[in-house]
């Protein structure tokens, strides 16, 4: 039988999500990788390179390029917060007392889903209220390191500002990245608005199940005699799971635990049903994911009640 993902994007690295780091951090991270060791920061500059120099025009562009490239298919995603900096941090390595300069044009945007709740699908994809703050892209734009010894300050500290200060890339080479980018973001696109029309293909066969099974039962149940009728009403009374199970065949679902024991539904079009590290449902119908993909999505394989 054929495998179909029925929820969630395959084409996802998970690795790549990581938590969100201030340019403090990252400068510090960094800066121990050239150390090789532990390091102690010592001060804390502005960074005179071209993005550093033009903060409030990099921060309006940030923006305007998140209103541009935003896919809103089937939520509405918009932005809360935004930071733009450019610092520069001098360490010293606690192993051989050598200084390193760590600067940062650093970027970050915070961005949540305004329509909530509202969205028909989110039901289905096990959606939960969102705050002010769902997503956070952040990273920089580039960073400069500089590592020398203490008495040669000067001649390193004159070298690096020299070079940061005007440092720029060629117009042929941003011109080139920015088609890449544009690239990848139709591509994006219409790989998202592919899963949105399944998603809907789906909602809408399960609707249709659903509506054919209530109209059989009230056929078949129409045709039976008052007694008869009484009879099924006690039998189902007194058995709560034949009733959960009638419940479910009508509505299209079966009934599983999560990792933290917390029961769910599920349509009983999938033949196996998976949970992810942010509490999301996925179904597979089909045979189910190998074990290296489940272990590279992190994907747990949950069971019906």
């Amino acid at each position: 039988m054929e495998k179909k993902i029925i929820m969630n994007n395959p084409d996802v690295i998970k690795g790549s999500i990581k938590s969100c780091q201030d340019s403090l951090e990252f400068a510090t991270g960094y800066a121990k990788q050239l150390a090789g060791g532990d390091v102690e920061l010592i001060s804390k500059a502005v960074l005179p390179s071209v993005y550093g120099r033009h903060l409030k025009e990099c921060g309006e562009y940030q923006l305007q390029y998140f209103r541009n490239h935003v896919i809103n298919i089937n939520v509405q995603l918009e932005p809360s917060n935004q930071v733009v900096e450019a610092p520069v941090y001098k360490f010293i390595s606690k192993d051989d007392g050598l200084n390193i300069l760590v600067g940062v044009d650093y970027r970050r945007i915070d961005y949540y889903n305004a329509a909530k709740a509202a969205n028909p699908f989110s039901l289905m994809f096990g959606a939960k209220l969102n705050s002010k703050c769902d997503y956070m892209q952040w990273g920089c734009e580039r960073f400069y390191a500089c590592v020398y010894t203490s008495d040669r300050e000067d001649d390193a500290m004159e070298a690096y500002l020299s070079f940061v200060s005007t440092f720029k890339y060629s117009p042929d080479l941003e011109r080139k990245a920015s088609e890449l980018a544009e690239k990848r973001f139709q591509e994006m696109y219409l790989k998202s608005a592919q899963l949105a029309g399944q998603a809907q293909a789906f909602a809408a066969q399960s609707a249709a199940f659903r509506s054919q099974a209530v109209m059989s039962i009230s056929r078949d149940l129409n045709s039976i005699s008052d007694g008869i009728m009484d009879s099924w009403n006690q039998k189902m009374a007194s058995d709560s799971r034949i009733s959960n199970n009638f419940s479910e065949a009508i509505r299209g679902v079966n009934t599983y635990t999560d990792v933290n024991g917390k029961s769910f539904e599920f349509s009983n079009q999938a033949d196996h049903v998976y949970t992810n590290q942010y509490g999301d449902h996925i179904g597979v119908s089909g045979q189910g994911v190998d074990e290296t993909t489940k272990t590279r999505l992190n994907w747990t394989e949950v069971f019906k009640k």
